[in-house]
């Protein structure tokens, strides 16, 4: 019987210049800015001493590229997967942020006001993911490598706004607590898998308002 734990480290990517520019990206597949790259520098050496026997990333190549940053010394391939995308944003894909502010000003007031549970599965306009499709996402992907991660320790490269969820999910915060920006390129939180479900063990570039 395998008695270690099974942990993740679930990372956002480094920035992209769709980040600086504050457009949305979603299942936009854009790459890493000379700042993303060096982000992702950054974490390898931090993680360094850190041995992973997964590595698994979107396929989005903002998110690949990251992967193959952080475990460049460490001799690992990457496993991609398109379970771990970021939202699907729709039509807003590729916009300014402030549009996408302008247009769904209200739609966002109203989400706001609702219960944690209301929240999750609303749908902010026709062609936007909910953050139930998403989690089912999430965790269609641990169900599906489940006997590959078990007992192991996994380096997971996704998103900002679906470690936001996968966080609300966990109950580690709530929503008003994780705004957008609350999470930066790079950041990371550590999740240990038990018998109840994922504990948050670790979080870093990860702000939380209370």
């Amino acid at each position: 019987m395998n008695t270690s734990p099974t942990t993740f480290y679930i990372v956002r990517h480094g920035e992209t210049q769709q980040n600086a520019d504050r457009i949305i990206q979603g299942h936009l597949d854009t790459v890493l800015n000379e700042n993303g790259i060096t982000q992702a520098k950054k974490l390898e050496e931090m993680l360094t001493e850190t041995m992973f026997d997964n590595a698994f990333s979107s396929d989005l190549k903002r998110a690949h590229q990251t992967a193959k940053l952080i475990v460049s010394k460490k001799n690992l391939e990457i496993e991609t997967d398109n379970l771990l995308r970021e939202i699907k944003l729709g039509k807003y894909e590729g916009k300014k942020i402030d549009l996408f502010n302008k247009e769904l000003g209200d739609v966002m007031k109203y989400r706001n006001q609702l219960s944690t549970e209301e929240r999750f599965i609303h749908r902010a306009a026709e062609d936007i993911e909910t953050d139930e499709e998403l989690m089912n996402r999430f965790l269609q992907f641990f169900e599906k490598n489940n006997q590959l991660t078990n007992g192991k320790n996994n380096l997971l490269v996704t998103h900002g706004a679906a470690m936001r969820i996968l966080l609300v999910y966990l109950g580690w915060a709530k929503y008003l607590e994780l705004p957008h920006g609350s999470i930066k390129n790079t950041a990371y939180v550590v999740l240990e898998k038990n018998d109840d479900g994922f504990v948050v063990k670790e979080t870093f570039g990860i702000e939380k308002q209370v």
